[in-house]
């Protein structure tokens, strides 16, 4: 019986219907297709647009900092080799100067001395005490400029930490 009731029962196809069925489809298709196709494909391409314009201002910004970078790389190395060139200045002309104190001290002492063999015991006494302060003046007035001039390796450590923190707070 079951076999009878499927064969008895046939698929009835109505022409009027598939065509009104087709007709309403074409519609559908070409409505979508106006009304939400253009404003899908033109939203598709604006989002392509501004997704390749961010990654074009991104590479842009990494070639910047990578300049940037190699800029500041590059300040820090000729401001380490100023400032050895002024300390390596200051050394020479601390040395220059200390000689030249030491010739000077040496030349005084020597007419001290002449002078000295020539006085009583306490005029000599005297005069040396005042020579040993004058070169202990001149002894600190040149160390303390060479300690002006120069830069320890804290200093130059502090700085390369103040530029490189500059160039951190220039990226952000």
């Amino acid at each position: 019986m079951d076999g009878a009731y499927l064969a008895a029962a046939t698929v009835e196809i109505d022409l009027n219907v598939l065509a009104w069925a087709a007709v309403n489809f074409t519609l559908l298709v070409v409505v979508l297709a106006r009304v939400l196709w253009r404003p899908v494909i033109e939203l598709l391409d604006d989002r392509r647009k501004e997704v390749e314009t961010n990654l074009s201002q991104a590479e842009q910004a990494r070639v910047e900092a990578e300049r940037l970078r190699a800029d500041y790389t590059q300040q820090i190395s000729q401001a380490q080799r100023e400032a050895q060139d002024i300390i390596d200045k200051a050394t020479r002309a601390a040395s220059e100067q200390r000689e030249e104190i030491l010739a000077k001290a040496q030349s005084e002492a020597e007419e001290l001395l002449d002078r000295a063999r020539k006085t009583i015991s306490q005029e000599r006494d005297q005069a040396i005490a005042e020579l040993r302060q004058e070169v202990a003046m001149l002894t600190i007035v040149a160390a303390e400029r060479l300690l002006r001039r120069s830069m320890s390796d804290e200093d130059h450590h502090r700085l390369a930490e103040e530029i490189v923190a500059e160039v951190v707070a220039v990226n952000d």
